[in-house]
């Protein structure tokens, strides 16, 4: 039965997959952020990344795996995820979404480029925000009128 559920999930015309990327898509989150409690896009994030996990918390085929994969690539997952994960997650609720990204780069390469690459990026414009000259055009340009 449980196999059945899944094979529903990466079948090609069906638009689950699909359905479940949207649910950490930017958009989505931003929206329910504005429009929610508080601790509803967390929980969203937190099911939606349970569902995407579990393909490998269960013995499953090695085409089903491997179709798992494909879709998560196709959808942008470990994007999404690395982004959620920073963005609307506190550090008591990230192990869900951890979790899966650990699994999807022990599987993809292009997984593990795609998390050094937005790390870097990280680093990159963490670096500019927190360079001596932006700390002086910032103070420059908005000083208090007092």
């Amino acid at each position: 039965r449980m196999h059945k559920c899944l094979s529903l999930l990466i079948q090609p015309e069906s638009i689950m997959f699909e359905a479940l990327s949207l649910m950490l898509s930017r958009e989505l989150t931003e929206q329910l952020d504005v429009k929610s409690s508080s601790s509803l896009p967390s929980e969203v994030i937190t099911l939606t990344c349970n569902i995407f996990m579990f393909p490998f918390s269960i013995e499953t085929s090695e085409t089903f795996l491997e179709r798992t994969l494909e879709l998560c690539q196709r959808y942008d997952i470990i994007q999404k995820l690395l982004w959620v994960t920073m963005t609307h997650l506190s550090t008591d609720r990230v192990e869900v979404p951890v979790g899966l990204i650990a699994q999807l780069s022990y599987y993809q390469e292009s997984a593990r480029k795609t998390i050094s690459q937005m790390l870097m990026n990280d680093v990159q414009v963490n670096r500019s925000f927190n360079s001596p000259s932006y700390d002086l055009i910032f103070y420059e340009n908005y000083q208090s009128p007092i």
